[in-house]
């Protein structure tokens, strides 16, 4: 069995080194057309750089105040992606993928995993995303205060970890829960 590296049960962010002859593949599980569970693993890796950051998007939501938690309860963002990324370089990727991620999409702020119930808020709207949010029927300048209070918030040490990859390491996630870059 693999050695436990470093295991954070309370958010659910894992690591994991494969022992020499053991091998993992990368996998992910979706629901609704979003990707929920990913495993990635390190066959090779730069010698600089590289790292990966989760953030806890559930304890982020936990240590909201209460009355920060009824006003973001029922909000939804606008999601697009921003109009001045280069589609044809940005993204390496098919025809078909670019066409679909030129769309939008609309995600209540606040997600609950439906199998545990467990609450998390989604922010995503950092300076180095590449989207852009807007939340359904809110003024734009309160709207990005808000959410740039919430990612401020979200991506605080106390909710962040971060792996510096070694070559057999291996990273599982709930997507739907953490932040990742």
């Amino acid at each position: 069995h693999p050695t436990r590296a470093r295991s954070d049960i309370a958010t659910g962010i894992g690591t994991s080194r494969i022992m020499e002859g053991e091998s993992l593949s990368a996998r992910s599980a979706h629901q609704d057309g979003r990707w929920s569970v990913v495993i990635r693993r390190a066959l090779q890796v730069p010698a600089e750089g590289g790292a990966t950051v989760w953030v806890d998007l559930c304890a982020a939501y936990d240590a909201l105040t209460d009355d920060r938690k009824a006003l973001i309860e029922d909000l939804v963002v606008h999601y697009g992606l921003r109009k001045d990324l280069d589609f044809d370089t940005y993204f390496k990727a098919s025809a078909t993928v670019l066409a679909t991620r030129r769309q939008s999409t609309r995600v209540r702020l606040v997600q609950t995993n439906g199998r545990t119930g467990r609450k998390s808020v989604w922010p995503n709207a950092g300076p180095q995303s590449n989207h852009n949010a807007q939340i359904v029927g809110m003024d734009p300048d309160q709207s990005r205060a808000l959410l740039t209070e919430l990612f401020d918030h979200c991506t605080e040490d106390r909710f962040r970890y971060r792996h510096e990859w070694a070559v057999g390491d291996a990273c599982l996630w709930h997507n739907l829960q953490t932040l990742h870059g």
